[in-house]
């Protein structure tokens, strides 16, 4: 009897530890890309989890324009800079989700301005 009050209490314990540290891998946390450059955002991005769109327009994606990795770093002309990103950095969001960011380019191009 003794026992099993025992592994009753035990598992009331442990369970929802482990539930709780499950559900933790399937959410991302947005983070933080205003001011960085658009290659650097989306490779946070890809990193969290997290698809995106920019300008909030066309398709989402998920994959970058350059390789992430730092042994295979590669310039990208032009690389905007990132102006405002929905949502807020530090969002809770399940991983697989749509985010959206505008750059210098995707605000000049609201404007009618050309840029590259």
């Amino acid at each position: 009897m003794q026992r099993a009050l025992a592994f009753v209490l035990l598992a009331a314990l442990v369970v929802p530890v482990a539930l709780a540290a499950c559900g933790e891998d399937e959410r991302a946390r947005m983070p933080r890309l205003a001011g960085l450059r658009q290659t650097q955002a989306e490779c946070l991005l890809k990193q969290a989890g997290l698809r995106w769109r920019i300008g909030g327009r066309g398709p989402s994606r998920g994959v970058t324009r350059v390789p992430c990795s730092r042994n295979e770093r590669q310039q990208v002309y032009p690389d905007p800079i990132v102006r405002r990103q929905v949502p807020r950095a530090g969002a809770r969001l399940d991983r697989g989700s749509v985010v959206s960011f505008d750059t210098d380019c995707t605000l000049l191009r609201r404007r009618g301005a050309f840029c590259l």
